[in-house]
């Protein structure tokens, strides 16, 4: 849409545009330009952050894969894994297939996830993970975590690892 030029003051009465001399600003549009900027970043974003304490990674990453009927979740919890994670799970194309496989699909679209305490060693961290999947059956998972040293993630907990401590109950059965 072309710039225009408009009268109104900036915060108009109309409500529909906020203005500066020579450019009409929708107010939807900066509505979403925030809310997109707010969603990136920070505690209530879901990419890393240095604010982030280890517990909240670990939740971020349950959380999506919970919802993950889509891809989307998926690539939210990639977001999470460390470099190294990365580096041995390859792009998020190799991560998704790990993530579907019979070890880790019982926590896409679970129903409930139990969160143990989280034990803080340094720049370790860890955390069990109790989901009740789908089909009935209980998976108990322990997430390793690190804060990154230098580079984009500086400061940032992040998951180097994902494994798998027991599963209880049939699996296969529809609840």
């Amino acid at each position: 849409m072309p710039a225009t030029t408009s009268a109104s003051p900036v915060g108009s009465s109309s409500g529909r545009a906020l203005a500066r001399p020579g450019i009409v600003f929708p107010l939807g549009a900066l509505l979403g330009l925030l809310a997109l900027e707010i969603g990136c970043a920070g505690a209530g974003g879901r990419r890393p952050d240095a604010s982030l304490p280890p517990g909240q990674v670990v939740r971020l990453q349950v959380e999506a894969l919970a919802e993950a009927t889509t891809a989307d979740g998926i690539e939210v919890a990639f977001r999470f894994a460390s470099p190294a994670n990365k580096e041995a799970t390859g792009p998020l194309e190799r991560f998704t297939v790990i993530v579907q496989a019979p070890s880790y699909s019982p926590m896409l679209d679970h129903l409930e996830a139990a969160y143990g305490p989280v034990h803080v060693d340094g720049r370790y961290a860890a955390q069990v993970v109790e989901i009740l999947a789908r089909d009935g059956s209980r998976h108990t998972y322990l997430f390793e975590l690190t804060r990154q040293r230098g580079g984009p993630f500086d400061g940032c907990w992040m998951t180097d690892s994902v494994r798998l401590l027991s599963t209880q109950g049939e699996t296969g059965t529809a609840l």
